[in-house]
């Protein structure tokens, strides 16, 4: 039976196993905390909402085959939804993986077991790609972006899958080679807390996509680790790219309205974002610089116009850079 009452001892423990589990833990110390907020969806979870909604989640990616060891390839947008299936993946185990075409999938399926295929509506069509492809199941899709991922939602909540201790894969996002769980949380989430001083009472905004090592590890897992809440601005894209202005609007819009004191993002946004016409609570950040995840002692990156360097910085806050040495 599913029971939300579990002893904070028990929680610590298993606190850095998968990104699952890092919300469980949230939630058995102090469940009415938020975990996500995502303002142009309506969204804002606790960490207990979030943890009901992710296994209910599970339980309907089990009745379509889902398991420890399976990936489930989605082109959701950096939505309160894209989080939930990778929470609802972890609980079970399983990796979550972007594809934009057959011969990715293609590639994907040599080296892990593709199960399902979660997809959304842009107008009247699917992703092509997602909706031809051979898969054991039909593409669930996902036709309004409400956070709730409805057509998977079931009463019936599995067990939770453990992965202490292992190298299960969380995400499969730009290459073959997957992203662990271990790497996400115990690597990349630890690195960042320590190094920006995450603590509970940091609202932390992520302006970078999900499907990303950046965005799910170093800024997701660094959050929750520390118990603090994220907040995701719309951004369009199958990883979360679309338009840099695009970005930066909802990004500086979300910073001031749910008073965001962490920012993380990317050298195109960092960019984009207008000059605020207000007092921000920012405090600090991370601006990812290139591909890699290692931090940088970077002063200036290529901000300006023409790319000539600038301080690395957003309203006079200084950011701390990440990429590859």
């Amino acid at each position: 039976m599913y029971r939300l009452q579990r002893s904070s001892m028990q929680a610590s423990r298993r606190a850095a196993s998968s990104l699952a589990s890092l919300v469980w833990s949230q939630a058995a110390q102090e469940g009415s905390k938020l975990a996500v907020a995502a303002p142009q969806q309506g969204v804002s979870w606790s960490f207990t909402e979030l943890e009901q909604r992710a296994g209910r989640i599970a339980g309907g990616l089990a009745k379509h085959g889902v398991t420890r060891g399976s990936t489930v390839v989605t082109d959701l947008p950096n939505s309160a939804d894209n989080l939930l299936l990778q929470v609802s993946c972890s609980w079970l185990g399983a990796a979550t993986a972007t594809a934009k075409d057959e011969g990715q999938l293609a590639e994907l399926q040599k080296v892990t077991d593709l199960k399902l295929a979660v997809t959304h509506r842009s107008g009247d069509a699917v992703n092509a790609a997602l909706a031809k492809y051979q898969l054991p199941a039909k593409p669930v899709v996902v036709e309004d972006l409400d956070g709730e991922l409805a057509p998977l939602v079931q009463s019936e909540v599995p067990e939770r899958v453990s992965v202490a201790g292992d190298d299960t894969p969380l995400g499969y996002w730009s290459s073959t080679k997957a992203l662990t769980n271990r790497e996400a949380i115990e690597e990349m989430g630890a690195a960042a807390k320590e190094r920006l001083a995450i603590t509970a009472a940091d609202r932390v905004l992520v302006s970078i996509t999900l499907c990303h090592a950046f965005g799910i590890g170093s800024a997701v897992s660094s959050a929750w680790l520390a118990g603090a809440g994220l907040v995701l601005p719309g951004a369009s894209g199958i990883r979360g790219c679309g338009s840099p202005s695009q970005r930066a609007e909802a990004t500086l819009a979300a910073m001031v309205s749910h008073k965001c004191s962490l920012l993380f993002a990317d050298i195109h946004t960092l960019k984009a974002l207008p000059t605020p016409s207000g007092q921000l609570q920012l405090r600090g950040g991370v601006c990812k610089v290139g591909s890699g995840a290692e931090f940088l002692d970077l002063r200036e990156a290529k901000l300006g116009p023409n790319g000539e360097m600038r301080p690395l910085e957003y309203a006079g806050v200084p950011l701390v850079a990440i990429g590859k040495r």
